[in-house]
């Protein structure tokens, strides 16, 4: 069973290379907020997610973690 605990390291690591890659561009955030906004927008996305899938598998739970948040991030 995935712990939140894990899930949230999951979110930091996601965030840290969201804003290494958009660090260079210029382009618009569809979050139009800064990076706490989006940390915060992902926190809540994991939460229902992993609140949702938290009774599958460790490996399938944290799949399905990931894939939202990359959704979310458009990466």
């Amino acid at each position: 069973m995935l712990k939140w605990e894990e899930v949230h390291e999951q979110v930091d690591e996601l965030i840290k290379q969201y804003s290494i890659k958009n660090a260079n561009k210029s382009l618009t955030i569809k979050f139009d907020g800064r990076l706490e906004d989006v940390y915060q927008f992902c926190l809540l996305k994991a939460y229902d997610c992993w609140n949702r899938f938290k009774d599958l598998l460790m490996e399938e739970s944290r799949q399905k973690v990931q894939q939202t948040l990359a959704i979310a991030l458009d990466m």
